[in-house]
C-alpha cells in the first residue's frame, strides 16, 4: 500500500511539472491566502450579484487558472482554491486560461450567488479547464476543499484586481437601423422658352403667296 501511494505522488508531481512548463501561467502569477476572505454566503451589496469559482480537483496543482470576465482579471486558481468577485447584473463571458481557453456564459440577477466549479484535465501535462455552473448545495459540499486565495502579482498585461473585484456586465448589442436609399433628384423640365433656338442651317418653312384682292364686278342695266 505504501509503495502504491509514492508511486502516485511521483506520477501526479512528474505530471504537474510537466504541466508546470507546458502552461505559461506557472511564473506569471502569484497567489496568497487574503487576510479577509469574501465567500459566496457573505452580504452583497445592492444592485449586484456575486460569481464564486471553486477548483477541488488535485490534478495540475502547479498550474494557475487565471480568470477574466469580459476581459476584466478578477481571479486566478492554483490547486484546490476558491475566489469569489461582485459582478453588474447583465451577461457575462467568463473565460478561464488553461493551455487552451475555456468559456462559460451566465446572466446575472443582483441579489444571487453563482457557482463556478472548475474540473481539470491533465492529458501528459496538456492542461484544460472545464468550467461547469453547480447549485447551492454541491458549492456547499464543494466550498470546504477550495480555500479562499487572492492574487498579489500578475504580468504586465494584466492589472492586479482589488480585495473585492467587480466586473461590468457586456454591453447590450444594439441593431443599427435599417439604412434609408437617398433617391437622386430628377433632372430638371426646361421650358420651350429656355431651349436652345434652332440651327439657322435648318430649311425654313416655304412662304405662301400673298392673296390678290378682287373687286367684284357689278352687271348693270343700260339706261
Amino acid at each position: 500500500m505504501l509503495v502504491r501511494r509514492t508511486l502516485q505522488f511521483l506520477t501526479s508531481s512528474s505530471l504537474a511539472l510537466v504541466a508546470c512548463f507546458g502552461a505559461s501561467a506557472c511564473s506569471s502569477y502569484r497567489l496568497s491566502e487574503p487576510h479577509r476572505p469574501i465567500t459566496g454566503f457573505d452580504p452583497i451589496a445592492t444592485g449586484r450579484g456575486r460569481v464564486c469559482v471553486l477548483r477541488t480537483s488535485p490534478m495540475a496543482q502547479a498550474v494557475v487558472f487565471p480568470v477574466h470576465d469580459d476581459g476584466v482579471l478578477v481571479g486566478a486558481t492554483r490547486g484546490p482554491s476558491s475566489f469569489c468577485y461582485d459582478a453588474q447584473p447583465g451577461k457575462h463571458v467568463i473565460v478561464t486560461r488553461a493551455d487552451e481557453p475555456a468559456y462559460a456564459e451566465i446572466e446575472v440577477e443582483a441579489g444571487r450567488v453563482y457557482w463556478l466549479e472548475q474540473q481539470v484535465d491533465n492529458i501528459f501535462g496538456y492542461v484544460k479547464c472545464r468550467p461547469t455552473w453547480v447549485n447551492d448545495a454541491t458549492a456547499r459540499e464543494l466550498a470546504p476543499y477550495a480555500p479562499p486565495r487572492v492574487l498579489t502579482s500578475v504580468p504586465g498585461r494584466d492589472r492586479l484586481p482589488p480585495a473585492l473585484p467587480y466586473a461590468p456586465a457586456m454591453a447590450p448589442f444594439v441593431v443599427p437601423p435599417p439604412a434609408v436609399a437617398i433617391a437622386s433628384p430628377s433632372p430638371t423640365y426646361a421650358p420651350p422658352s429656355s431651349r436652345e433656338p434652332a440651327s439657322s442651317s435648318a430649311p425654313s418653312p416655304a412662304a405662301e403667296p400673298p392673296q390678290r384682292q378682287t373687286t367684284p364686278s357689278v352687271t348693270g342695266t343700260g339706261l
